[in-house]
């Protein structure tokens, strides 16, 4: 009886070793991900509310370009990637129902630019791409013409 007891413990211990480097867990990079907390804006004039407001005054018919700063937290390199801008508003429809793009925005480096210059404004959010629980942060960018 305790010749097969002993067998069978192991048995057991060696087939369980077996079985755990066969099925077990591995150790893989995602795994380890950081994700960004907090996203936020910080080209902004005011904030009136919950809502930031930047004003842009032109003089002259050249392009406007506007850089969108913000910070992430973390502050790591591996979530520098992991955003998305987008723009709404920057449409409008003129008297014969032509649609115009007045100002747009390049999201690999958040460079906000204008191409006509009239009195409009433009909605820039920045939204987290990584899965992680961020909320997105947003500024209203109005474009004012100085005379």
């Amino acid at each position: 009886m305790r010749k097969s007891v002993v067998f069978f413990i192991s048995i057991m211990f060696i087939a369980s070793i077996v079985v755990v480097s066969f099925f077990g867990m591995q150790v893989r990079i995602d795994q380890f991900k950081t994700y960004i907390t907090k996203i936020e804006i910080t080209t902004y004039d005011k904030i009136v509310g919950d809502t930031k407001y930047l004003t842009i005054d032109y003089v002259g018919s050249n392009d406007t370009f506007v850089a969108i700063r913000y910070n992430i937290t973390p502050d790591v390199d591996t979530v520098k990637d992991a955003i998305k801008f987008s723009i709404s508003g920057n449409t409008y429809k003129d008297e014969e129902g032509t649609t115009h793009t007045f100002a747009d925005i390049k999201p690999e480096n958040g460079i906000l630019e204008f191409f006509e210059y009239t009195t409009r404004a433009v909605t820039i959010t920045i939204y987290p791409t990584d899965g992680g629980a961020a909320s997105p942060d947003r500024v209203v960018v109005m474009l004012r013409r100085n005379i």
